[in-house]
């Protein structure tokens, strides 16, 4: 039973008789889910929502096109969600999963996870409270959902119930649950895997905090790339003359396969499954892909006619780059290698000013 009073719009006093947020709910227990230090505040526990998230950050407008907007992540850490706030439960990372900044509309804001394994949530606010559920999706899948959203930065955990990690997927929508879960979640061609931005102005930079590659370096026993394979950073819908040029997104360069195996000129080591994939709309103008890192790094491209085509240190000094002087519309798979075989953080770029 849901059950929750607003006063004066501006505070819910639940069963525990503790604040909560008046326009968030979701949770089997919306009551206590900030805990008793007043307004959500948490006692810290471990977490640390001023660190890159995970999986990515994006920012929304009300009525953002590509609705829901989904996130492939793996669920679970290693801090006790409810060290966070009271309510809170299950395993979580210190990094955030997943950055929303949000524009917010007249319409509420759901957050929601679709699991193969029991997940939970935990989201910090743009107030800075905290709003925590289990169950409220259905089944072992949670939700939460802000009915009067505040416009600001979400930082946003899917938790392990049982503290075993397993592959999940995050989605924000603004037109109901129904939506976000009707996706067949487990086949990876039954649903777009959401990082599609429609704002290519922004920077979307997903890192690895925890270490935690999205599964990118996990099968070890392949010896060729697969093109077929869902992006580990992403992917992104791109047009000639596209804003926000150049486009960047940061990457962990590396994997276990040796590049050449591709075509003797491609080095480094790179992993099976792409990078990151563009889906180019081309016009008139030169298309170039390039990586950028501390340390040596490849770039090996799958172009839209099949086709391979790799780089070592074109960028300068210790970067990769590729130019498409006449560009084919399609789809681009991108691997940034390690030359050293050691992973490494770096930043992937698309351009057309070069």
């Amino acid at each position: 039973m849901k059950l929750w009073l607003v006063l004066g719009g501006a505070a819910a006093i639940g069963l525990a008789g503790c604040a909560v947020d008046p326009y968030a709910y979701g949770t089997t227990s919306p009551y206590g889910q900030y805990g008793n230090s007043g307004y959500g505040q948490s006692y810290g526990g471990g977490v640390d929502a001023s660190a890159s998230a995970t999986f990515g950050e994006v920012y929304l407008d009300s009525g953002f096109d590509e609705d829901p907007y989904r996130v492939s992540v793996t669920s679970g850490g290693s801090i006790d969600a409810s060290a966070i706030a009271s309510g809170c439960t299950g395993m979580v990372a210190r990094a955030p999963d997943f950055q929303l900044t949000y524009d917010a509309g007249n319409l509420p804001l759901t957050f929601g996870v679709n699991g193969q394994v029991d997940t939970t949530l935990v989201i910090n606010g743009p107030d800075g409270r905290w709003t925590c559920d289990d169950d409220s999706g259905g089944g072992t899948d949670p939700e939460i959902t802000y009915s009067r959203p505040q416009s600001g930065t979400y930082d946003v955990w899917v938790g392990a119930f049982g503290g075993d990690s397993g592959s999940a997927e995050l989605f924000v929508t603004e037109l109901g649950s129904d939506y976000g879960r009707n996706n067949n979640y487990g086949d990876n061609n039954s649903y777009d895997r959401g990082n599609g931005w429609r704002d290519d102005d922004r920077r979307n930079g997903f890192y690895d905090n925890d270490n935690r590659n999205n599964g990118r370096n996990d099968d070890y026993g392949s010896t060729y790339p697969d093109s077929s394979a869902t992006a580990a950073y992403g992917e992104i819908d791109l047009s000639s003359g596209f804003r926000g040029d150049p486009y960047t997104v940061s990457v962990l360069a590396g994997g276990s396969i040796d590049a050449s195996i591709v075509d003797d000129s491609c080095a480094g080591r790179i992993a099976s499954a792409p990078d990151f994939q563009i889906t180019y709309d081309a016009g008139s103008l030169p298309l170039t892909i390039g990586a950028t890192s501390n340390g040596d790094v490849t770039l090996v491209v799958n172009g839209p006619d099949g086709q391979w085509y790799c780089d070592d240190d074109s960028g300068g000094s210790n970067d990769a780059e590729l130019t498409f002087q006449r560009p084919r519309s399609g789809v681009y798979d991108i691997w940034v290698g390690s030359y050293g075989g050691d992973s490494l953080p770096a930043e992937l770029f698309f351009t057309e000013l070069r």
